[in-house]
């Protein structure tokens, strides 16, 4: 054992009462910071918690919006007979350009004109549209593409349509999902078609399924699965689902409590569970968890629209007539929300980019943001 002198304990002593200092000091310091670093924090939840999400509007007054789509920098609405039109979001001072397709004459029933878009994966300059009847006024053709984002257009329609004995058969198709290689199109009784040019040409498919088809959707996160839903010649509800990305399809029946002289016009998909899909069709609205073998009548019956939030998987809206709703619960419950006038809802969507939600209505466009 060491034996220490009284002048080299008093050292040590005096060592140790600075280290305890250094220590409490450093100590205090980190405290000091922790705390103005959780009142930064506090104050920013608490000027998030009162942010002004309000409804803004949005233009096209008078003008029904059939569906709307977005890319990275631009909003496009289809107005049926109307139009088909764009907006620039990045630009604040922006106004709604018409990008053609209108129709004049007697028939501009509302889904007739632009009826489905697509935005290129790949190159948010291309577009690929479907038209309803707009063949019969100013064009003989019913397939478009653009690729300068809709300022000039040219047919996209070859293998659509064909001549035989001076007559000219057309194969219409009306709605549009795109995969990693390829673009598929249907909603006639024609049948499904593909595409892998952008539509420069399109190749029938072998599927016995020939609807009049309503929603096509693709699942967001597994592009092998697709729902098909619409409704036969006799009127009666069709459903189907493919694991193979449209190739080949398999229909959904019997029909625990889909059915009846109706069809399928709402298709909303789990992008965490590719087994759970909600169909709406005339009178129900429904939800499956094991891709359609048993399936749960959700207490929202009939509804004009239904819109997912993708990126709250679980939130969803929906609207009947000048009412809107939402549901956080997958769409077991309803909760009434607030909507920007007391006019007949005609669409909505919601843009998961800019965490805003898009509604028509016969004042124009409006969105619930801040």
């Amino acid at each position: 054992m060491h034996n220490f002198s009284g002048k080299t304990l008093r050292e040590i002593s005096y060592l140790l009462n600075n280290f305890r200092k250094m220590q409490i000091g450093i100590f205090l310091k980190k405290l000091i910071i922790f705390i103005c670093l959780f009142c930064i924090a506090c104050n920013n939840r608490h000027k998030e918690d009162n942010i002004d999400y309000k409804w803004f509007s949005f233009g096209l007054e008078g003008i029904t919006v059939n569906k709307f789509i977005s890319s990275h920098n631009f909003l496009f609405a289809l107005t049926g007979p109307n139009s088909l039109w764009r907006l620039n979001l990045d630009n604040d001072n922006s106004e709604w350009g018409n990008l053609g397709f209108t129709i004049t004459n007697s028939s501009s029933y509302s889904l007739n004109g632009v009826f489905d878009i697509i935005i290129d994966d790949y190159n948010s300059d291309n577009i690929l549209i479907t038209t309803r009847n707009f063949d019969t006024e100013s064009s003989n053709h019913i397939v478009f593409r653009s690729f300068d984002n809709g300022n000039t257009w040219e047919p996209a329609d070859s293998g659509l349509i064909s001549i035989s004995n001076g007559l000219v058969k057309k194969k219409r198709i009306y709605l549009l999902e795109q995969f990693q290689e390829f673009i598929i199109g249907s909603g006639g009784y024609d049948g499904f078609y593909k595409t892998t040019d952008f539509g420069r040409y399109w190749e029938k498919l072998d599927t016995t399924v020939a609807i009049d088809g309503w929603v096509l959707v693709k699942h967001p996160i597994n592009e092998n699965i697709v729902w098909y839903g619409g409704q036969d010649a006799s009127w009666t509800t069709k459903l189907y689902f493919s694991e193979n990305s449209g190739m080949d399809w398999e229909e959904i029946r019997p029909y625990p409590v889909l059915g009846g002289d109706t069809k399928v016009d709402f298709i909303a998909l789990d992008k965490d569970n590719h087994n759970t899909v909600i169909v709406h069709t005339y009178s129900e609205l429904v939800k499956s968890m094991d891709m359609g073998s048993t399936w749960d009548t959700l207490s929202l019956k009939v509804l004009l629209n239904l819109k997912q939030s993708e990126s709250e998987n679980e939130i969803y809206y929906a609207s009947m007539l000048d009412t809107l709703y939402s549901s956080i619960d997958g769409g077991y419950t309803w909760d009434v929300i607030d909507s920007p006038n007391e006019e007949n809802i005609k669409s909505l969507f919601f843009d998961s980019a800019r965490n805003r939600l898009y509604l028509s209505s016969e004042e124009g466009v409006f969105y619930y943001g801040s």
